[in-house]
């Protein structure tokens, strides 16, 4: 897990990156612990959604690499910040209760280093993840016009059952996965969070909080603004896909994985 993308694109991240109280809900529900219980937030970016459940009693131990990030967090008397990489995290055995990581896991450097730990600090309770595999998405218009960030995606974000498998080798555990389909009024404004108003992606602070649009080539990504407002101006992109306007949801591949058992002992033979 690496800080230096968000040292540079993180410094307003606050402004579109509110924690969705539906977010908050599934993540309740996922790791079903009692409040007061440890909670460590890998990848916790600007405490969103460590601020929310430690609004909710629990006692959070926010894991954040970016200086940038963990400077636009409020402060909160149960939210104690550690600087660190989910690779190698600075945490003692056992000390976690429960686990989140919201949206992180392509910032992970090694996916099986990242499980070992995980399993470290948080042997017995819940690992609950919320990622995007763009395979399980429903056809929409968002790859019409930023391909290239969609190819991209492709190769950050692992198929869900592959990484069901990895974590599952690591820890010794049975992982599943939850849809969660993208409400139309999201304020967790994340890359696909915004697929019923293709307007916003014309706002350059929100599309500098989304790391796919930052890193990608921005001679490519205003060629595709271009076509996009064109279509938009012309009416082609209502004629299309203006029914995603009054639409309730869209599955656009986004998963909450959770990992609730502890791992299995071998009997001695």
């Amino acid at each position: 897990m690496t800080a230096p993308v968000y040292n540079t694109i993180g410094h307003n991240y606050r402004t579109h990156r509110a924690a969705d109280r539906r977010i908050v809900n599934k993540i309740l529900a996922l790791m079903a612990v009692p409040r007061g219980s440890v909670v460590c937030d890998v990848g916790a970016g600007a405490g969103n959604y460590a601020n929310a459940l430690a609004d909710e009693g629990f006692d959070v131990l926010a894991l954040e690499p970016s200086h940038i990030m963990r400077a636009q967090a409020d402060a909160h008397e149960r939210v104690r910040w550690v600087e660190g990489v989910a690779e190698r995290m600075p945490l003692p055995d056992g000390c976690a209760d429960a686990l989140i990581c919201v949206l992180a896991i392509h910032h992970f450097t090694s996916l099986p280093e990242t499980a070992a730990e995980m399993q470290r600090i948080c042997p017995a309770g819940p690992l609950v993840w919320l990622t995007v595999d763009p395979r399980e998405s429903v056809p929409f218009w968002f790859p019409d016009y930023f391909s290239e960030i969609t190819d991209e995606a492709y190769e950050l974000f692992p198929p869900v059952a592959e990484v069901i498998a990895a974590v599952d080798a690591i820890t010794g555990r049975r992982g599943e996965a939850h849809a969660f389909p993208l409400p139309h009024d999201l304020t967790d404004r994340f890359m696909q969070a915004t697929w019923n108003a293709p307007e916003a992606y014309f706002d350059a602070s929100l599309r500098a909080n989304h790391s796919g649009f930052a890193k990608a080539d921005q001679t490519v990504v205003e060629r595709s603004l271009a076509k996009l407002r064109e279509d938009l101006d012309s009416g082609v992109w209502d004629a299309r896909h203006g029914h995603l306007r009054t639409q309730q949801t869209l599955d656009a591949g986004y998963r909450f994985l959770v990992w609730r058992d502890a791992p299995r002992r071998r009997l001695d033979p």
